[in-house]
């Protein structure tokens, strides 16, 4: 079955922010649940002034802060329709209002889409959970079947070809998308009947590209922190990896799989699980793990941290619920089709910087194209905010959707800017 589109209705709000839209609009339509059956969800599209048969589309998905239905940024919806399309305080999404109006200008539509169970709190689903925080498969049916519904909405002024940027759990979306695509091209061939729609290819911002790699890479810095520095130097470390996690258990528990979440926990994370995953987004649930950790600390202070009764890493890693859940999750062994480039701080302190390296090599090894930009001292999204990185994103987006393509080349505007302090 293709994508149905519900219906679609005038977002004026949104609309008013950028010089370059001819307008904006909500767009509601079904997807399959990864709990079965369909459910209803929503994207916001934006058009240009000067939008044509030649229009590519942009789509634009993110990373979020947490299991719970409150942590997700939401676009357009009812009751919370915020004009910079976010929620939460202090989250920089992966494209600011500036871009999207390059993009604009470009003759580029936008579609910026909700995940399911999110952004719409207008028609009733049966949808029962958060967002689905690590469901490769969720991600890539919201974003393969808002293009369809976006394509129903353009009609003849779309040319087919789309693109996509991602951050974070957004990112792991775009190299999801780049590996799927083939599943959804029946689906594209009844929906688009003789228009050919074309995945180009998109930008995967500091993605958590391999789960397995990250609790590997985090659990290693923790032992180097805890043994060859200050003892007390893991603490904060285990503190974000144990955030990550209780997310990740939840967010399995929702797609069906069961990790031993009483044998991974313990003590008062254990007794405040359910609470902390439902009420608490990322940066609460790290201050009460970093609270927790500190009342441990004040009665062990000679203790490694491993032996944090709250949360055992090597239990999680070793889960065979998470386990699968992990290689479900991985992208990295598989092909791919599009245009990607994966972009990495040097500093990130959730994805780990050589966990991304060494899932890019993989893909390298499997004969997939990936390129790949550094940068040097970043955090996991500090670079989003720098105009000159903004800059390259937009190039490179407008190089894939855009006859007409930029000069100069991508690697040289990267050239240009790597020596640009960032981080300040």
């Amino acid at each position: 079955m293709a994508s149905e589109l519900i219906r679609s209705e005038p977002f004026e709000k949104v609309n008013k922010l950028f010089k370059h839209s001819y307008s904006a609009e909500k767009i509601f339509y079904k997807i399959p649940s990864i709990k079965g059956g369909w459910v209803i969800n929503s994207a916001v599209l934006i058009k240009p002034k000067n939008l044509s048969k030649d229009s590519g589309l942009l789509v634009l998905t993110y990373g979020t802060v947490g299991v719970a239905s409150m942590c997700a940024p939401k676009w357009g919806v009812k009751n919370t329709d915020e004009v910079d399309f976010l929620n939460i305080p202090g989250y920089w999404d992966s494209v600011s209002n500036e871009s999207i109006d390059y993009f604009l200008h470009k003759g580029i539509s936008v579609l910026a889409v909700n995940k399911e169970g999110q952004g719409n709190m207008d028609y009733p689903t049966n949808v029962s959970y958060g967002e689905p925080y690590a469901n490769l498969k969720s991600m890539t049916n919201t974003i393969n079947y808002s293009v369809l519904a976006a394509n129903q909405v353009l009609k003849d002024k779309f040319s087919g070809d789309w693109a996509i940027i991602g951050h974070s759990q957004g990112g792991q979306t775009v190299l999801s998308i780049a590996e799927y695509k083939k599943d959804y091209e029946k689906d594209y061939e009844k929906d688009y009947e003789k228009k050919e729609i074309t995945f180009k290819g998109g930008l995967a911002l500091s993605p958590a590209m391999n789960i397995s790699t990250i609790f590997e890479e985090h659990l290693k810095s923790i032992k180097l922190l805890s043994n060859v520095l200050n003892i007390n130097d893991g603490d904060s470390q285990m503190a974000r990896i144990a955030t990550i996690s209780i997310n990740f258990i939840k967010s399995l528990q929702e797609s069906g799989l069961n990790p031993d979440a009483e044998n991974i926990l313990g003590d008062n994370l254990k007794n405040n699980y359910k609470e902390i995953v439902k009420k608490y987004c990322v940066g609460e649930q790290i201050q009460f793990i970093t609270n927790d950790i500190s009342k441990w600390r004040f009665a062990h202070p000679a203790t490694p941290i491993l032996e944090y009764p709250g949360f055992n890493i090597n239990k999680m890693i070793n889960d065979k619920a998470a386990i699968k859940g992990m290689k479900e999750w991985n992208v990295t062994k598989k092909n791919i089709t599009g245009d990607i480039l994966v972009v990495m701080g040097t500093k990130d302190e959730f994805v780990p910087f050589q966990s991304v390296i060494s899932g890019v090599n993989e893909m390298r090894v499997n004969g997939n194209k990936i390129n790949l930009l550094t940068i040097e001292k970043a955090d996991h999204q500090g670079y989003l905010k720098s105009r000159l990185y903004q800059k390259v994103f937009e190039d490179y987006i407008t190089n894939l959707l855009v006859k007409k393509k930029i000069k100069p080349s991508i690697s040289d505007a990267i050239e240009k800017i790597k020596s640009e302090d960032i981080t300040r």
